[in-house]
């Protein structure tokens, strides 16, 4: 009976392995086709704190700032925007971000691994799930115009060996979360 179990166990692990990674952005940030020839010159960018923020994300609206100005979208971002800035439109943008780690269900695998003696880690996968909503209120002379909004989700995976790179990892999924969520808001925006 021993036996069997081992031998179970170790076409487990051959079958499967004992480390992997998954990065998973959606949609993707590279399916978007835009190309801008800088459709304003200056372009002012204001913050409005979101409700959900985390800290590992860092300033989205600073990253937004960046993308809008090395996409040729606007030749002159002005971020903070300072009130003697003359500017051809001014973008409010709102940022929240939420991560689920999925505690319950990382706990129950982290146990039955254990007591498992390890022939089961193969099998388990650990996810943590972010959410970035992103909201951008457009202002031409200080009138607001319309308000575009996205979203975008990213999952990272990993095994129970693997959990060593989940930073590395967390920063490549939300930079590439970041960036498919500042594609489609430049895309909508471009549309007006």
């Amino acid at each position: 009976m021993k036996g069997k179990l081992f031998l179970l166990g170790l076409i487990a692990i051959f079958s499967t392995g004992c480390t992997g990674t998954k990065v998973l952005v959606t949609p993707d940030p590279e399916s978007f086709e835009a190309v801008y020839n800088y459709k304003y010159q200056d372009l002012g960018l204001r913050n409005i704190p979101g409700d959900k923020v985390y800290a590992p994300a860092g300033n989205i609206t600073e990253s937004f700032g960046t993308e809008l100005r090395t996409s040729r979208f606007a030749k002159n971002v002005y971020y903070p925007l300072r009130p003697d800035d003359n500017v051809d439109i001014i973008l409010e943008s709102k940022f929240d971000l939420e991560m689920d780690p999925h505690m319950g269900s990382g706990m129950v695998k982290a146990f039955i691994t254990g007591f498992t003696f390890f022939l089961l880690e193969p099998l388990f996968w650990y996810d943590y799930d972010y959410k970035i909503v992103g909201s951008v209120d457009v202002y031409k002379n200080g009138i607001l115009t319309h308000n575009v909004s996205a979203q975008t989700d990213a999952t990272t995976s990993m095994k129970w060996l693997s959990l060593s790179k989940g930073q590395t990892l967390e920063g490549e999924a939300l930079g590439k979360a970041k960036r498919s969520l500042f594609k489609q808001l430049m895309i909508e925006l471009d549309k007006e």
